[in-house]
């Protein structure tokens, strides 16, 4: 009896498995099994880079409208409301260049996104300035050596071009994240 449930059990698992492979479908006749190509379920170092900065924009861009609601002094909105304008034009832009590359992006926030949100959403006006400026520094900082690196390593031309287009303003967030962090310290 033992024996035969086994069975059954694998002959169910191998059914739902025929023709699916890790979310893609691909569609084989018995006759072609010879012919099947795999589809590969690792993301690529394009595909890795381009998801971490769309889950990075999209974060800049609600911790930015959370700083003009929460945020004490003027130069905290006026950076808030900065990066999230900015952010949201890169993630337009990423996510054209996403849909070219047939990459899947989020269009939400990650669970490390969120869990920082409400973090900082529970905070209010001058602990939650030097807070998102101190996030601010350590997130640009960390954005400007990944875009570096990926401008510099990445194959795909397109994604490179872009990091590299990219770079510039997010050196610019950088230093005024610090010069607004000195401010409100």
């Amino acid at each position: 009896m033992k024996t035969t449930l086994y069975f059954l059990m694998g002959a169910a698992l191998l059914m739902l498995q025929q023709g699916t492979t890790y979310g893609h479908t691909k569609n084989t006749l018995p006759n072609e099994l010879n012919n099947t190509t795999f589809i590969s379920t690792e993301e690529t170092d394009e595909e890795e880079f381009v998801v971490e900065a769309a889950q990075g924009a999209l974060l800049e861009v609600k911790l930015g409208e959370l700083a003009q609601v929460n945020g004490s002094a003027q130069l905290v909105k006026d950076f808030g409301k900065t990066m999230s304008a900015e952010h949201a034009k890169g993630y337009e832009d990423l996510k054209a260049l996403a849909i070219q590359k047939k990459i899947t992006i989020p269009e939400g926030l990650s669970k490390k996104g969120n869990h920082k949100l409400e973090k900082l959403s529970k905070k209010t006006g001058h602990e939650f300035d030097k807070e998102y400026m101190d996030y601010m520094v350590e997130d640009h900082h960390d954005d400007v050596e990944s875009f570096e690196e990926a401008a510099d390593e990445l194959k795909d031309a397109d994604v490179k071009a872009w990091a590299a287009k990219t770079l510039p303003m997010l050196k610019q967030h950088l230093a005024m994240a610090k010069a607004g962090y000195k401010a409100v310290k």
